[in-house]
């Protein structure tokens, strides 16, 4: 009769499963329509170009690399980003005219297509990892995919991150496989898993590099498990992780065209490039410009505790009651709490060179929610209380603190930060205030229809709030430029500047909401400009019925 109710639940949850997969893609479908392009976009094309170009030339037997440019994102992996790219190349071919889809040039219907990719990856990999968490623990699966893609910084990132989404869906499928192992150990269980295991960590690694030190970091959790239960064979454990990274390191070399003349010069690079590379900038943390080569050990602590909705919070103290009255976890749980305080631990210790916030972090967020949701439905399961009493305000509670955020809710703050003194008016063309928020340039569209909506020239009357005076009036679209450049009008002529030059005395500037230290996007500072600027328009976004800026058109003197 248990296991008949069993697979009865199993068998509903598939279809609410892909009914909640299958709305998360039309929603995030339907952000990418209207949202643009980000400060890599550019890279990845550039990147993806010169991977092409090797593959060619190893095809024809010429091993000849010394004349292609280098690019970074050959260390970064292309398991995504190159798909996505090829995809893209293929479906343009099919576009006559960009105009006919609303974009202003060919180059906005490549970027609408990768982003479209990422969306099908992401989707696909939500639902092998829904379908592994339910073979760990039933109920935990289905509300783990629910909070998991209402979790803003989550859904956000989903819908453009080519780098750091596919790095932490890869991670947290290979650490699910591998809690499995682990439950198998403990149960006396023979099943062999090391295929499945290293083809995981082999797509892992093909995504980023770094994940071994992370996967390594895993497999310590685990093994340290198997001693304190006493259920450890040291030989076979060593032999199944050794076949494991075997595995993974093959597969990696198989998936990384730019290793294939010197795998161990591209290893050494992709070390460099991923461990030791440091970056000079500053991000703005709470009010405080932290340098990225002066890292605080508080950083990560700061940035997840303000980005993550308080549910979060609560299910800390919740666990920690939990653990305390002895109620029973499953295995990932454990795992998702001792790795998340290890990471964080090795942070503060190491204070490595890092900057935007979480992005580099947000291979922890699925970790976050599943402990965060195993704990809820132990602890409701305990008290004998219906789920539906957890699960029904917590849907709400998200769906309320980020409403209004639509395609851009990566930039979201929880209630514990001062929405008002996010972004504040100010001479400066990046903004002031005490966060960043579309430091990304995702809104660069929106920027770019303004313009292209309310400033028109010659003959044609004037509809704009705003107008070029007269020659000496220029349009500066400051850094990162490809996200508005994309969009605008090639019918109208925007007199436009290069970054760096100041010929002109009076200018129009694009910005985003990314207050830097001593510096800003458009070179101003680095070059001793004196200015002073008005706001003419922002692109704003609401966030608990306060306005939170995202993007600036100024109208500067110089």
């Amino acid at each position: 009769m248990s296991s008949a109710r069993e697979l009865n639940f199993k068998s509903k949850e598939s279809i609410l499963i892909f009914i909640i997969l299958s709305s998360f893609f039309i929603v995030q479908f339907n952000y990418i329509n209207t949202a643009g392009t980000t400060y890599d976009a550019d890279g990845l094309r550039f990147g993806s170009n010169i991977i092409i170009e090797k593959i060619k030339r190893i095809s024809s037997f010429n091993f000849d690399f010394s004349n292609l440019p280098f690019s970074d994102v050959e260390y970064y992996g292309m398991l995504v980003i190159l798909p996505a790219y090829i995809f893209s190349q293929f479906l343009k071919r099919f576009v006559n005219n960009p105009n006919d889809l609303g974009f202003e040039s060919i180059d906005g219907v490549i970027y609408y297509l990768m982003n479209f990719y990422l969306i099908v990856y992401v989707v696909v990999c939500l639902y092998f990892i829904s379908k592994k968490i339910r073979d760990i623990d039933l109920r935990t699966s289905l509300i783990f995919i629910i909070i998991l893609i209402m979790t803003p910084s989550f859904s956000g990132h989903s819908l453009f991150n080519m780098k750091d989404i596919p790095y932490a869906l890869q991670f947290f499928l290979f650490s699910v496989y591998f809690s499995e192992y682990i439950q198998n150990h403990l149960n006396n269980n023979s099943k062999n898993m090391n295929f499945k295991l290293g083809i995981l960590m082999g797509l892992l690694l093909a995504v980023r590099l770094n994940g071994i030190f992370f996967a390594f970091l895993i497999i310590l959790i685990g093994a340290i498990m198997l001693i304190i239960n006493k259920n450890f064979n040291l030989n076979k454990f060593f032999t199944d992780m050794s076949v494991v990274t075997l595995i993974g390191f093959v597969l990696l070399y198989l998936l990384t065209p730019s290793s294939w003349v010197s795998p161990i010069e591209w290893i050494q690079n992709a070390i460099y490039q991923q461990f030791f590379l440091e970056w000079s900038g500053s991000t703005l943390t709470n009010g405080e410009f932290v340098i990225a080569t002066e890292m605080k050990w508080y950083y990560l602590f700061i940035w997840f505790f303000f980005k993550l909705p308080i549910f979060f919070h609560i299910s800390v103290l919740l666990y920690i009651y939990v653990k305390f009255k002895k109620i029973k976890l499953n295995i990932l749980s454990d795992i998702s709490v001792i790795f998340i305080v290890l990471v964080f631990l090795i942070f503060a210790i190491f204070k490595p060179s890092v900057y935007d916030g979480i992005r580099q972090f947000l291979f922890l967020i699925p970790f976050f929610v599943l402990f965060a949701t195993d704990t809820f439905i132990k602890y409701f399961k305990h008290k004998n209380i219906n789920l539906y009493v957890f699960l029904v305000p917590t849907i709400l509670y998200f769906s309320f603190t980020q409403f209004g955020l639509g395609a851009y809710k990566y930039v979201y703050f929880n209630e514990f930060v001062d929405i008002e003194k996010v972004s504040i008016e100010c001479n400066n063309v990046d903004g002031c205030g005490n966060w960043p928020t579309d430091y990304w340039g995702f809104s660069g569209r929106e920027v770019a229809t303004y313009l292209n909506n309310n400033l028109m020239e010659g003959d044609i009357p004037n509809k704009a709030e705003f107008a070029w005076r007269d020659n000496s009036t220029s349009l500066l679209v400051c850094r990162p430029n490809i996200t508005v450049d994309t969009y605008l009008d090639k019918n109208i002529n925007y007199n436009k500047l290069t970054l760096g030059d100041f010929s002109r005395s009076e200018i129009i500037t694009t910005t985003f909401h990314r207050p830097r230290y001593e510096d800003d996007s458009c070179k101003l500072l680095i070059n001793e400009i004196d200015y002073s600027c008005s706001t003419i328009y922002s692109f704003s976004k609401n966030i608990r019925f306060s306005t939170i800026k995202l993007a600036h058109i100024k109208e500067c003197k110089i």
